[in-house]
């Protein structure tokens, strides 16, 4: 039975964590349902996270940590590309140890599992050790089967249906919409009261007219080429069973907007056109007007929820989306951190020179600050000359290491104004994470603001992670 407390792979990839920043980096960059860190040394010691013996179904402490214990589940014929990717990326660094392949659930189902991994080489440029991530994408594969038999069911439908509608005299008369049979020479064979209606005449009336006469006097002799074109290439032409939008013209001289799709028909007077028609005029009205509507609804919402001179979130939006992802974190017993800054001296920018310079160091800091942060992040000016960065999935340690690379970017930006010399800016960061005591996020907030401030009595310009006391007893599963 494993220890999975403790194992020198485990101890020596934390080590490690805290001197190569690039692995850091390689782990921020996908979320993780799986870490794994193998000795190519000695190739039977593998050291595998918790989390992805409990995406197969296993309970981590029954599971030792050997190579074996993944390769006795892995799919046999999935087995030799892991391997075959493994051998490329050893001998060339640039060839990528990426692969989806598929396990055995304890329950007997198939888990999808995204791997990736990078090796770790000594100074002769030789793999001594593989770092890896799982992705569970089991949901995704999933969802692509349902989706394509959907689409064959739906395919099949619509080719029954519409070779009913072509063969059914009684379905043609009775069908909802309006169908008018057209010869090669343009001429309308046969009309439903559908047609009738819409165009306003009688179905008699129809049968004696050329279907060219239901279009506007402007797009006619277009119209009339386009049939002429389309006749001689029926079985390539690429309107057959797709709809479009054309213009129409009724008996009174008014336009419509109406969709129109062609079927061909066999006839024993020879092949002729079935047009099956829709009067969508009111619809695509409704359908712009609601879009208006829709274009508008957003704006509104984005201007609540954004602060107008740096562009990022506001405090009513972060307090939101913090709840969340608080709530969340709770749920599921995974990691939230927290990052809360302040402009150094930002009231000197200010008095000295003008609330104008002040905006623009505002602007600047939420441009620099937002270039930083990953997809999943929240970044929010959290009021006056305060930013707030939530970090979901994300420990205190890796939140110190990200709040230092928001603190260094900022520390380079250069304001330039008239008769001064350049200004730099500075910024002081409290950094907190959830504990299993909080109730909310606002613990997390105060933890932060106390951190910030030591860091300000510290001299500035610095980052400060709350006491350590404030982070003990993380709860089970951690």
């Amino acid at each position: 039975m494993a220890d999975n407390d403790g194992h020198y792979l485990k101890d020596e990839l934390h080590k490690l964590f805290l001197s190569d920043k690039r692995v850091l980096d390689f782990l921020q960059k996908v979320a993780l349902d799986g870490l794994w860190y193998w000795d190519l040394e000695h190739p039977e010691h593998e050291w595998m996270s918790p989390e992805f013996w409990y995406t197969l179904g296993y309970k981590p402490e029954d599971k030792k940590h050997l190579s074996g214990e993944w390769q006795s589940l892995i799919f046999p014929d999935d087995y030799p590309l892991a391997m075959e990717n493994f051998n490329k990326h050893c001998l060339d660094p640039l060839y990528p140890y990426d692969q989806v392949v598929r396990y055995k659930h304890r329950n007997g189902s198939t888990v999808w599992i995204h791997c990736r991994g990078v090796a770790i080489r000594n100074e002769l440029g030789v793999a001594i050790r593989m770092l890896g991530l799982h992705h569970n994408i089991t949901k995704v594969k999933q969802l692509e089967l349902r989706h394509k038999k959907n689409l064959k069911v739906i395919d099949e439908l619509y080719a029954a249906t519409k070779v009913a509608l072509e063969e059914a005299e009684a379905l043609f008369i009775l069908s909802p919409d309006a169908k008018l049979q057209v010869d090669q020479d343009g001429f309308i064979v046969r009309a439903n009261s559908e047609a009738g209606q819409i165009f306003g005449y009688s179905i008699d009336e129809l049968t004696e007219m050329n279907v060219d006469a239901l279009v506007p006097d402007e797009f006619r002799a277009a119209h009339a080429n386009n049939r002429l074109v389309f006749n001689r290439a029926q079985r390539t032409s690429n309107m057959l069973a797709k709809s479009r939008v054309i213009y129409g013209l009724t008996k009174s001289k008014h336009h419509l907007q109406i969709e129109i799709r062609i079927s061909e028909l066999v006839t024993r007077y020879g092949p002729q056109l079935l047009a099956t028609i829709t009067d969508v005029t009111e619809y695509n009205q409704l359908v712009s007007s609601l879009k208006a509507s829709q274009d508008k609804n957003e704006y509104l919402a984005i201007d609540a929820s954004t602060d107008p001179l740096t562009g990022l979130f506001n405090r009513r939006y972060f307090t939101k989306q913090a709840d969340k992802d608080f709530a969340n974190s709770r749920r599921y017993k995974s990691e939230l951190s927290l990052i809360l800054f302040d402009i150094d001296n930002f009231k000197r920018f200010n008095d000295r020179y003008g609330h104008a310079v002040g905006d623009q160091v505002l602007q600047k800091i939420a441009h620099s600050a937002k270039a930083v942060i990953r997809n999943g992040d929240t970044l929010a000016r959290f009021g006056g000359e305060e930013f707030v960065v939530l970090l979901p999935m994300t420990s205190i340690h890796a939140a110190e290491v990200f709040a230092e690379r928001i603190r260094e970017d900022i520390e380079q930006i250069v304001l330039a104004v008239a008769a001064s010399p350049a200004l730099n800016v500075t910024i002081s960061a409290g950094i907190s994470s959830r504990v299993q005591q909080d109730s909310n996020v606002q613990e997390l907030i105060e933890r932060a603001d106390t951190a910030m401030y030591k860091a300000k009595n510290q001299g500035k310009n610095r980052t400060v992670v709350c006491d350590a006391s404030a982070n003990i007893n993380p709860e089970p599963g951690w």
